[in-house]
């Protein structure tokens, strides 16, 4: 027996991350298709984790823009906390 919570997948700011500007082109596969869902605070931690990324050299500012483009195009439901 299946319930709709069975495809439920919840990502967090770190995975998103590591899918816009990771080094490992095969995550994308191994994560299943959507809906993804995730808390209503997920843009925030990915801007941060991005900026924080530019300010430590490890990726270049139009890198970081480029990888906000992409975050855009997710299609991610926020859920609020409460």
């Amino acid at each position: 027996m299946t319930s709709a919570n069975d495809d439920l997948v919840v990502v967090d700011a770190s995975v998103v991350v590591d899918l816009l500007v990771g080094p490992d082109p095969g995550l994308a596969l191994a994560l299943p298709n959507g809906p993804w869902h995730a808390p209503a605070h997920l843009d925030v931690e990915v801007v941060h984790a991005l900026r924080g990324l530019v300010l430590g050299q490890h990726i270049s500012r139009p890198r970081a823009v480029d990888a906000l483009r992409d975050y855009a195009d997710l299609a991610i439901t926020r859920w609020p906390l409460h």
